[in-house]
């Protein structure tokens, strides 16, 4: 459930601020009022050989008004301030349910105040260095950051490695993180998530995603359109979608669904990077007609994890002939899952997919038929797995 949280710092600073305009406000007008008696007695009983002074008077009298002038000025001003919080506010919870991207890399220092550190990593690493750095690209201090892939978070004091305070002001976060095979690890401070709620912090809108991370409102740089109510025309369709993509992100293995309509002696099951360039290549024979599943961890036929990316998959039979078509699959979408920032689309009670790998809408399928078709794939995986 969202929510916005007006109970904050701010709003019992703003009442703090206003009750010491209205106690001054009181005090002036009471010796505003206290003045002017005084001021008619003066007149009323002053020496008519010696009267008031007529600059004096004017003096005393330009002196009230501009206290009063003040006064005034400071109400405005603070009648502005919280129309242009509550202006933030009304922006800021209009971004519920959407996804937003935050840029971190900048984090400014303050006094009396930690400073929160917030870095994304792409994946699974060993070793992790999150450094922060002046504008001057000097190295200030250095951390042990985590080393699990996803979104992390520490409060930085403000103190150098050596235990001396920095100066106030802005400095950048780098991460330098490698997984075990030495391979860089991409870690940055630009993260995204969906906004499931925003709250108030000394005056400032804080928006909390999804996984509960609090960014500040204005590290936001860009916010997409909700579209997980148009991914819901899909259910229960028959769809026709992009099957040859294998996205690796140096943890997880990826499987591709391989419909052989015949059944083959020989098959080649190559894996390609986006250069064309074969990674991978495993040979499979006496393929019976059906649903194959390949699984590919990530590693190249010498057994070395390659880079995280983007790959795709092709079959040959010998002489590099082609056998079926991979990059076209059809499914019936059976579930959309909308927990992570990316929403995908469930094919056949098992399979995600990305929404933009659709290509078409075959038609529509009754429950009874779907059930049918999902009980006949689930049994030709059963038995195919490769």
């Amino acid at each position: 459930m969202t929510s916005i949280d007006t109970q904050s710092s701010y709003g019992n600073s703003l009442q703090a601020i206003s009750a010491k305009i209205e106690s001054s406000s009181e005090r002036f007008y009471k010796d505003k009022e206290a003045f002017l008696k005084l001021l008619t007695v003066q007149l009323t009983n002053q020496d008519p050989t010696k009267p008031l002074e007529t600059n004096e008077l004017s003096q005393q009298l330009i002196s009230m008004g501009a206290v009063e002038q003040q006064i005034n000025t400071n109400k405005l001003l603070e009648e502005l301030v919280a129309a242009n919080q509550a202006n933030k506010l009304d922006k800021a919870t209009s971004y519920i349910g959407h996804e937003v991207e935050l840029d971190c890399s900048e984090i400014l220092v303050s006094p009396d105040k930690a400073t929160k550190v917030v870095y994304n990593l792409t994946g699974e690493a060993v070793s992790n260095n999150v450094e922060i750095v002046d504008k001057a690209g000097n190295i200030i201090r250095t951390f042990k950051g985590d080393v699990a892939q996803g979104m992390h978070e520490f409060y930085w004091d403000g103190k150098d490695d050596k235990g001396k305070q920095v100066a106030l002001g802005v400095y950048d976060v780098r991460v330098k993180a490698k997984n075990a095979s030495g391979i860089d690890i991409y870690g940055n401070s630009k993260i995204k998530g969906i906004v499931k709620s925003v709250k108030l912090e000394d005056g400032h809108p804080i928006v909390v995603l999804n996984k509960g991370e609090e960014i500040e409102f204005n590290k936001i740089t860009a916010v997409h359109a909700n579209h997980h109510e148009d991914l819901k025309s899909y259910l229960n369709k028959m769809v026709e979608f992009n099957n040859s993509k294998i996205k690796w992100d140096g943890i997880q293995s990826s499987t591709v669904n391989l419909n052989f309509n015949k059944a083959e002696e020989i098959a080649f099951i190559k894996v390609l990077d986006k250069a064309g360039n074969v990674v991978r290549s495993k040979s499979e024979r006496n393929i019976p007609a059906g649903i194959h599943q390949f699984i590919w961890d990530g590693k190249d036929n010498d057994g070395k994890i390659q880079p995280e990316g983007k790959y795709s998959v092709s079959v040959v039979g010998e002489f590099d002939k082609p056998i079926i078509n991979v990059s076209n699959a059809r499914g019936v979408v059976t579930g959309i899952n909308t927990s992570s920032v990316n929403p995908t689309l469930t094919i056949n009670e098992h399979l995600e997919i990305d929404p933009k790998d659709i290509l078409s809408v075959v038609n529509s399928v009754n429950k009874q038929d779907n059930i049918e078709q999902l009980k006949a794939h689930i049994n030709s995986l059963t038995k195919n797995s490769m």
